[in-house]
This record gives C-alpha cells, sequence and structure tokens, in this order.
C-alpha cells in the first residue's frame, strides 16, 4: 500500500490504490478517498428505500454545488446508483465506497454508468456496506451566464434584485450568487447614467 497525502486524482487515474486511514466515521473516510471536492460537502445519510421516495429527495438535490454523500445498503446499492444517474444526470462523478477500513474494502470510480458497470462484474461487489460521494452540481456555460445575466437586466427593472437573481439562476442553472453580484453591477451603473 502506498501513503498518498494531500489530493491525489492523478493516483487514481494511473492505478495506484488509494486507502483512507480510519477515522472517526465512514463519511470522512469516503471523502478521503474519492478524489472529489471536500471543502464543502452535505451529508445526506440514507436515502428513502422507495422509488418515489428516494426519486423525489434526489431531485431536491439536484443543484446542490456541495459534494453529497449517501450511505446505502447492499440490497439497494444498485437502485441507488441507477437514481442517481436518472435524477441528477449522467455527468456526475461517483465514488462509491464498499466496506471502508475493512478486510475487502474496495472503490469504484466514474459516472454512474460506469460505477453501475464495475458493480455488476462480479455480484460480490454488491455486499456489504456502502458510502456514495457524489459531484456537486456544476453551473452552466460563460454562454449560460451571459444570457441569465441579459435575463436578469430585463427582470431587475420589475422586481427585486434577490428574486430577480433567483429567476434567472433557475431558468439557465447559473450560480445564483454570481448573478445577483452581476446585478449590483448594473444598478450601480444605472445609478450612474
Amino acid at each position: 500500500m502506498i501513503l498518498v497525502i494531500g489530493w491525489f486524482p492523478e493516483a487514481v487515474i494511473h492505478g495506484i490504490p488509494v486507502s483512507p486511514i480510519p477515522g472517526p466515521c465512514a463519511v470522512t473516510a469516503a471523502l478521503s478517498a474519492s478524489g472529489l471536492a471536500t471543502d464543502r460537502f452535505c451529508f445526506e445519510g440514507f436515502l428513502p428505500a422507495k422509488p418515489h421516495g428516494r426519486d423525489q429527495r434526489l431531485g431536491e438535490l439536484k443543484k446542490e454545488p456541495r459534494t453529497l454523500v449517501f450511505y446505502e445498503s447492499s440490497h439497494r446499492i444498485m437502485a441507488c446508483i441507477e437514481a442517481i444517474g436518472r435524477c441528477l444526470g449522467e455527468k456526475r462523478n461517483l465514488s462509491v465506497g464498499r466496506e471502508i477500513t475493512k478486510r475487502f474494502e474496495t472503490f469504484y470510480y466514474g459516472s454512474p454508468d460506469s460505477v453501475l458497470a464495475q458493480l455488476e462484474e462480479d455480484p460480490m461487489n454488491q455486499k456489504g456496506e456502502f458510502v456514495v460521494v457524489v459531484s456537486g452540481a456544476t453551473f452552466g456555460s460563460d454562454e449560460d451566464f451571459e444570457k441569465a445575466a441579459h435575463l436578469l437586466s430585463q427582470l431587475i427593472d420589475h422586481m427585486p434584485l434577490k428574486r430577480a437573481s433567483e429567476i434567472a439562476a433557475e431558468a439557465l442553472n447559473c450560480n445564483r450568487n454570481q448573478l445577483y453580484k452581476a446585478g449590483l453591477s448594473m444598478k450601480r451603473e444605472n445609478d450612474q447614467v
């Protein structure tokens, strides 16, 4: 085993095994080995067991920019990963830790489809306790931000800046705080004219 200190996606890319040092809980151990952002994360515990409830909760988390962490049982892990791909999108990066700090500790990395394929390779891959780490939502492109800023410029004449920012951000999947700041600049420019 090689001890890797610091951020290590290159280790994972080059096939170097990464194993977390046991800590106070599986959440921090899974985060440390995920290769995903750890500066801000949101621990959600177990997702609802029933498909409708699980999909609904994931839908509520679709725009969450923080890294998401879930616990999952062996008999629901496949359905959980499928739901993540369906509800959060196939472009999300995942790290799924199985049996963390135990003899058969294993990590699976990639998109939801890729992780499902890795879990399906061997039925034993679906046994044990799981911690699922999902990359946070990313916001739209620069072009989307420009469109959102244009929409914001139209809305701020008719409603409070905060509400206008929320509407423009939701419409074009952009960061509300960045749009709000852009709106403040627009208002300053309009006041100077």
